[in-house]
């Protein structure tokens, strides 16, 4: 599941927002150092987080993302 901000018109930097249902899996690791390495060459922020295979816990994390902006 990804939040975050789309980026317009103008170039700048997005904050983007990714919560993951566990780190513990292997393909989400994979995804999950693919999405920060692309963040980091394309000169965006990302934030990611672990729900821990916690459903309610993930959906609170997206709330933040939002709430945070």
């Amino acid at each position: 599941m990804l939040a975050g901000t789309a980026m317009t018109g103008t170039a700048s930097a997005a904050n983007i927002g990714v919560t993951m249902a566990l780190f513990d899996d292997n393909f989400l690791t994979v995804l999950r150092n693919g999405i920060q390495k692309y963040a980091d060459d394309s000169g965006n922020t990302v934030q990611i987080e672990d729900a821990k295979n916690d459903v309610a816990k993930q959906l609170d994390q997206i709330n933040n993302f939002i709430a945070g902006g």
